[in-house]
């Protein structure tokens, strides 16, 4: 880039700058979003006017123009860049996109300076950015599902929120005291608990993502199904005075205090109240992995 007050030509794109009407060189502006966890960030600016780009389906792109400049942006194919949704964007960063599919895509941008609004109008004159990017490669592979593993015959079902069974599942209303059929392929609630049949032992995917913590309002006296809300992790609960979990093998019930990823119980609260069902943290590392690095032995 030239100096100061100075100008070029790039790809046939004249830019002339005239620092000292814009009075670069302000406050730093608040840090950019990251990129997403499948992918990289490529950061665009004024010295990649006319340039081609090249990045990977996955990958983020954010624009990071002169923030004294009115800019107008563009992109010529919304099929390959897609602006993230629920994004706002922070005061030095003009725009932000998602690489979703092998193409290319052209960004456009024309800054103003604020004065050519003025009466009169400065005579700043107007910048022009262009820049292509390519995107290549295939989309990055999700991460492996987490699944939950039910014996054949009746078991207690508890999962993220929708997750769905192959087979139907039964939800108990405490109030009316009888059972509700939900289809197969329903998607489930997280942190109330189903009967399912499955007639032979079975894996299951669950949801990712999922709650932390679940509150279920228990009548007094009544039993009601609780079940595990997340995908990673067992859970605990709180505010129940009998909790039963149920063996389908052994076709009994037993003691319970907590819940396994996919697992859920019967909880009792006698004076009614609010059953707390909360994910458990992730455990210590393992005292083989800390001895790799020298931590533990």
């Amino acid at each position: 880039m030239p100096n100061r007050g100075g100008w070029r030509a790039k790809s046939g794109v004249l830019m002339v700058i005239a620092v000292c009407a814009l009075g670069i060189g302000g406050a730093a502006a608040p840090a950019a979003r990251g990129a997403p966890a499948a992918g990289a960030l490529h950061t665009l600016t004024l010295a990649d006017n006319g340039s081609t780009v090249a990045v990977a389906i996955g990958d983020r792109v954010e624009l990071r123009l002169d923030v004294n400049l009115d800019w107008s942006v563009s992109v010529s194919n919304a099929a390959v860049l897609r602006r993230p949704p629920g994004i706002a964007l922070v005061r030095d960063v003009q725009g932000l996109w998602d690489a979703i599919a092998a193409g290319s895509a052209t960004i456009s941008a024309t800054g103003d300076a604020p004065c050519r609004l003025a009466t009169p109008p400065c005579s700043v004159p107007t910048l022009l950015f262009s820049a292509t990017v390519t995107v290549v490669g295939t989309p990055p592979s999700p991460p492996p599902a987490a699944t939950a593993s039910y014996q054949a015959g009746w078991n207690i079902v508890g999962v993220p929120d929708g997750t769905t069974l192959p087979v139907d599942a039964w939800s108990w209303e405490p109030l009316r005291g009888q059972y509700v059929r939900i289809g197969a392929g329903t998607p489930l609630s997280g942190g109330r608990g189903y009967w399912a049949y499955f007639p032979a032992p079975q894996s299951v995917p669950l949801a990712a993502g999922g709650t932390t913590t679940v509150q279920i309002t228990a009548p007094a006296g009544a039993w009601v199904l609780i079940g595990d809300p997340s995908a990673l992790s067992g859970a605990t609960i709180a505010g129940a005075d009998a909790i039963y979990s149920y063996d389908p093998t052994a076709g009994a019930y037993a003691p319970a205090k907590t819940v396994g990823p996919g697992g859920g119980a019967w909880a009792l609260s006698v004076g009614g109240g609010t059953i707390v069902v909360s994910a458990q943290p992730p455990g210590p590392p393992s005292s083989r992995a800390t001895a790799d690095d020298g931590v533990a032995r």
